[in-house]
Formats: C-alpha cells, sequence, structure tokens
C-alpha cells in the first residue's frame, strides 16, 4: 500500500509513501510547499489572483510564500 490515490473532477494525485516524510511537521510543510506552488504556478504567479483562489488573504499567503521559501520570479518566468 504505497500509493494514495484521490480522484477530484477527472484528476488524480499520487502520493508515494517514499516521496514524503513521515513526520507529520515535515509531511505537512511538504503538502503546504506542494499546495502552494501549485496554485501560484496556475496563476502565472499572480499572488492576488492565486490567493483568492485558496482562499485566504494575499498577506498569509506572502507569509507563506516567505515560510516555504519559494522563489515566485521562477514560477513567473516559467509561466
Amino acid at each position: 500500500m504505497n500509493e494514495v490515490r484521490r480522484t477530484r473532477s477527472k484528476r488524480s494525485v499520487s502520493l508515494s509513501a517514499q516521496e514524503y516524510s513521515l513526520d507529520y511537521r515535515k509531511a505537512t510543510a511538504q503538502f503546504h510547499r506542494i499546495w502552494l506552488h501549485k496554485a501560484l504556478k496556475r496563476c502565472a504567479g499572480n499572488l492576488s489572483e492565486a490567493a483568492r483562489k485558496l482562499g485566504i488573504t494575499r498577506r498569509a499567503l506572502q507569509l507563506q510564500i516567505a515560510r516555504f521559501n519559494i522563489d515566485i520570479s521562477k514560477i513567473r518566468r516559467t509561466s
């Protein structure tokens, strides 16, 4: 049982147990980093739009970006 599959509206997410830490804090930090990165990528690095879609304030998003050391300029360049 290495994989957990969750399907939501035609999208499937596969999480391998080897990719994620079993430590709760590390695992949740990894999840949040990926969650934020995907939202930012979908919004081409637009913080206001990403925050709206995530249901958080722009300021909260900025704090999370700083906390997880996400380089927004790379996201904007690749989008």
